[in-house]
């Protein structure tokens, strides 16, 4: 094989993984469908990929399971006049003024998602890649797949589905985070994967333990600002490397307090990346 398989265990899921596929055993298996869809990549990390809305198509989204809720651009809302009802959500280091509304339905190759509880603004505030962007996917949209599998190579992402019956309408489950326990300097890290995102970004006040060097302030990459430096021996997978991470000073409020920050895909530099959300497993290759 051209390169060898890693296999990374996603150490905060990986128990609760277990737990409910005991409770299951007696449950009949569902059938599944796969299906495998073209992606462009943005910035070098980003995934785009079409979909649709009601009758809305094709549309832009970016799948990104660093985000918790899935975001719908205001204008796209207009257009189906959603209900909706105000809110806040937290994005990354700040909250945003959003809107909640209740989506019919949305449609991803072979997932066909209704009655969709997500939240409707202005992507812009967002992400820095908003411009023709007509919604975020994130992880309670995202994990109702069973998988999802992303081919650098052809430009293709595979996902897997339970297949659907009749017009059986599906709500998105509860969010949970898609996290990998890091070995970093006789430490384990826990960080949330995310697709929207390129590299690693830190909350200080959650590695306090972790040394870094060649510290440099003032540094925005993106719409963040913090402190860029160098942390060493980082273990990804069989390899232990130094990498360059972005470091805010404090996690929000709103973060849960066992993540200490998050990685992009990126930082596997791998050709192949599979997304495994019913097992909660991370494989790449």
């Amino acid at each position: 094989m051209k390169y060898a398989i890693r296999w990374f265990v996603l150490g905060l899921l990986l128990l609760q993984a277990h737990a409910l596929q005991a409770q299951q055993s007696d449950v009949p298996v569902q059938p599944t469908v796969n299906e495998t869809i073209p992606f462009q990549l943005g910035n070098g990390f980003l995934l785009f990929v079409e979909g649709r809305i009601g009758n809305l198509a094709p549309l832009k989204f970016i799948l990104d399971t660093g985000a918790t809720q899935t975001i719908l651009d205001a204008r796209i809302a207009d257009k189906l006049t959603l209900r909706r009802q105000k809110g806040k959500v937290l994005n990354y280091d700040r909250s945003a003024n959003i809107e909640w509304a209740v989506l019919p339905e949305l449609q991803i190759g072979p997932l066909d998602a209704r009655n969709v509880r997500l939240m409707v603004g202005d992507l812009k505030e967002f992400t820095d890649y908003a411009t023709g962007v007509d919604a975020i996917i994130g992880l309670d949209v995202l994990r109702m797949l069973q998988s999802m599998r992303i081919d650098y190579d052809t430009m293709t992402i595979s996902l897997k589905s339970l297949k659907p019956t009749g017009n059986l309408s599906t709500s998105p489950q509860p969010s949970q985070a898609f996290t990998v326990a890091l070995p970093v300097q006789d430490h384990i890290v826990y960080l949330m994967v995310d697709t929207a995102l390129q590299g690693i970004l830190l909350y200080q006040n959650r590695v306090r333990q972790l040394k870094f060097t060649d510290r440099v302030a003032q540094v925005h990459i993106g719409r963040f600002l913090g402190e860029q430096a160098k942390l060493s021996r980082v273990r990804i997978g069989l390899q232990e490397s130094q990498m360059r991470v972005l470091i805010l000073p404090e996690a929000p409020d709103a973060l849960s307090t066992d993540v200490d920050g998050y990685m992009g895909i990126d930082a596997l530099n791998a050709r192949l990346v599979e997304l495994d959300f019913a097992a909660n497993t991370l494989r790449w290759q």
